[in-house]
């Protein structure tokens, strides 16, 4: 099998990203954690994309797909001098570290409220490890906050109030922020009560709905939140002034497990994601002009849930 570039680039970047988790948890076991600082310093990547005119600042990101493109449409299009560099920094080692501290305890995004007196203690431990990790870094590269995608995401909830307490600024742009009016009702009666206060510094949402939402379920204050749209739509409505190719079927992939956010039970969609994909393979064999893309989602799908020998007219791509 010959390996292109692009794949070869990726199979470097996983295994960067092994090495890093495994050297994180042996680094922790002995709380050496200046080291773990440093191996978060070497995966700081700067986002090229967004030009910085004169720098001035130093944010770190914390990559979501949605939230990543809010934040490139937010600075790429704008005619403004930009003083701001952006770094992402993985998110999954942001996870080892909480996972080394909280393995055995309660978690989940949307379950950040925790009453269990040890898991409370073992999430004050986390909390510390990261305020020492934090401030390593501080020293060595410093930075001036760190940007989120969403609230209640449990491995970033602590890292919002400890960024918050180094008295630097803390912000999530909340892309969770357009639901029907049945989503809104759950969320109102159910979801956002499993939750504890956010404890950065400013959120963004998409809707005055969303900011509802959380002032009057106690999880942010009036002043803590700004109304600033979705700034990735400019893109989608500009596609508006484009015909679609003719012949083609965009699928995007169904996840085999998926429940309602807070949910602690999963629904099993194996049989109907196996069913919907076999049946657009067979069409396109049997229909050769038409194109079938088969679009999965970053960290969740991979291109071996498809048969190896897909049809000429199947693509398999996995964007953010």
């Amino acid at each position: 099998m010959k390996i292109t570039p692009v794949k070869s680039k990726k199979y470097i970047y996983i295994l960067l990203h092994n090495i890093s988790s495994l050297l994180i948890i042996i680094f922790l076991k002995y709380n050496l954690f200046y080291f773990c600082s440093l191996i978060l310093r070497f995966n700081l990547k700067k986002i090229k994309k967004i030009k910085c005119n004169d720098k001035k600042k130093k944010i770190i990101v914390l990559p979501k797909s949605g939230g990543y493109d809010d934040l490139l449409a937010s600075f790429c299009n704008s005619t403004s001098i930009n003083k701001i560099e952006f770094y992402i920094l993985p998110r999954i080692l942001l996870k080892k570290i909480y996972h080394f501290y909280l393995m055995e305890s309660a978690y989940g995004d949307y379950l950040t409220l925790q009453k269990d007196d040890e898991t409370i203690k073992k999430r004050e431990i986390y909390r510390e490890a990261l305020k020492k990790i934090l401030t390593h870094i501080d020293q060595g590269w410093k930075f001036d906050g760190v940007i989120g995608f969403n609230v209640f995401y449990y491995a970033e909830h602590d890292l919002h109030k400890v960024v918050h307490d180094l008295k630097k600024k803390s912000i999530v742009m909340h892309k969770e922020s357009v639901v029907t009016e049945t989503e809104y009702k759950y969320k109102y009666d159910t979801l956002y009560k499993k939750n504890e206060k956010f404890k950065g510094s400013k959120i963004s949402v998409y809707s005055n709905s969303e900011k509802e939402l959380l002032v009057d379920t106690g999880i942010a204050k009036p002043e803590q939140i700004f109304v600033n749209g979705c700034a990735r739509l400019d893109l989608a409505f500009s596609y508006q002034k484009k015909l679609p190719h003719k012949n083609l079927i965009l699928y995007y992939m169904i996840e085999c497990y998926r429940s309602m956010p807070g949910g602690n039970s999963f629904v099993n969609w194996s049989n109907l994601k196996s069913k919907t994909e076999s049946f657009l393979i067979n069409y396109a064999k049997n229909n050769s002009k038409v194109n079938v893309i088969f679009k999965g989602k970053v960290g969740v799908h991979d291109r071996s849930e498809l048969p190896k020998n897909l049809p000429s007219n199947c693509k398999f791509y996995k964007i953010n």
